[in-house]
Order: C-alpha cells, then sequence, then structure tokens
C-alpha cells in the first residue's frame, strides 16, 4: 500500500471524538485541475470559514490523513439530505485528487487504485461493507465526485475495492488423473475458481440465466 502521511487540518475545521459508530465511506473529489494530497493537506492547515475537512485525500503516489479516523470530519453536512441515514457523525470521507494538470478535472487510474487500497483496509478495519461505499453526491446531492454521477463508476470502484483483497495464483485441478490449469482465488482465507475455469476442466459449456451460472454437457 502507498505511504500515509499525518498532516492534521487546523483544529477549528474538524468536529470532536466520535460517539457513532463508523458505518459508511463517502468518496469525493477535489474538483481542481491538477492538486495533490500534500498541497491538499497544506491547505486545510489553515482556518476555513466556512468550516471544511475530510479525513483523507489521496493522489497517485501517496496518500494524506487529514483528520484522525476517531474524530469527525465536516466533509458531508447539509441542510437536506438525500441519504437517510450517512452523516459526518458516522462516516470517513475520501478525497480524490487530480494528480495530472491537462485541463480537465479526473483523477487518474493509479490516484483511484491507491484510494481503492486505503477503503480497503477501513472496511477491513470497521467491518464496513462495500455496499456502504458511497458518493458525496448520494448523501446531500451534490455532483461529487461529479466523473461517477450518471455512469457506473461508483459500482466499478467498489469492485476495485473488493478485489484489493485477492489473492489471484495459477493453480490447477485434477480431473480424472489429470491436471489441469485454472486460477486459484484466495479472498478472505477461502479459496475459489472461476466457474469457466471449472467448465472448461469438465469439458462442459456454460452459460447463464440471468445471474445464475449454467452448465451443459457439450453436445458432440
Amino acid at each position: 500500500m502507498v505511504p500515509i502521511k499525518t498532516q492534521l487540518a487546523h483544529r477549528s475545521n474538524y468536529g470532536g471524538k466520535r460517539t457513532q459508530k463508523i458505518e459508511w465511506i463517502v468518496m469525493h473529489y477535489t474538483a481542481n485541475d491538477g492538486d495533490s494530497d500534500e498541497s491538499n493537506g497544506r491547505y486545510f492547515q489553515q482556518p476555513l470559514n466556512p468550516v471544511a475537512s475530510a479525513h483523507y485525500f489521496a493522489d497517485d503516489d501517496s496518500i494524506t490523513r487529514s483528520v484522525p479516523d476517531d474524530y469527525v470530519a465536516y466533509h458531508c453536512g447539509a441542510r437536506t439530505y438525500r441519504h437517510p441515514y450517512c452523516r459526518n457523525a458516522n462516516s470517513i470521507g475520501v478525497e480524490l485528487c487530480d494528480a495530472k494538470r491537462d485541463g480537465r478535472v479526473m483523477a487518474t487510474n493509479k490516484t483511484i487504485a491507491n484510494a481503492a487500497e486505503l477503503v480497503y483496509q477501513l472496511c477491513k478495519q470497521y467491518k464496513i461493507p462495500y455496499d456502504h461505499i458511497i458518493r458525496h453526491y448520494d448523501v446531500m446531492g451534490k455532483k461529487c465526485p461529479a466523473y461517477w454521477v450518471g455512469n457506473d463508476g461508483l459500482e466499478k470502484f467498489r469492485k476495485q475495492v473488493e478485489e484489493v483483497g485477492e489473492v489471484v495464483t495459477d493453480s490447477y485441478m485434477i480431473v480424472d488423473g489429470k491436471k489441469v490449469p485454472v486460477q486459484r482465488i484466495l479472498k478472505n482465507g477461502t479459496n475459489y475458481v472461476k466457474i469457466r475455469d471449472v467448465a472448461k476442466a469438465l469439458d462442459l459449456e456454460v452459460g447463464n440465466q440471468g445471474n445464475i451460472a449454467v452448465l451443459n454437457t457439450r453436445k458432440k
């Protein structure tokens, strides 16, 4: 995992110790064309009006912790909410920086990958389910991250977070005494094999009915 530096925000920019369990991770973007986790860390070290903060800033090569996890950051508060449960008090805010100044606001693939590693560790530490990774947009309607609104960007990110915990290695199955190559997926201490690999090993055709895999004997 990329290094996590601590550069605490000005004490007036974030709240007190948590009194509620951490249940949500809220993804944001800085909305800048070319910035870094360090530059954002420095910015939030000054008193702001109105006050604002986030727990983490991620870019291409590192992550900055700006507010300790056990303190409330002011990252998704609103007068009215779209989300029924997520609030500053029970969430962690993660900001995606834009490490490449190119005339458009977009996090790089590397920044998103680094954020996925961070969010995976946070989900593991605080036992947060992946469907509790949401956008600022989901909490109060602000188009943030704008490049994840109106598309499947959040779903792809959740999948990327989940895959951080997977270890894929080349292995084999033994079928009728013969070794058949497969990919072994180790996830949370359990081994998995792709259905397509199993079908190939057993010389079966694989299809689907919706989300259900269907295996059939090959037609001779």
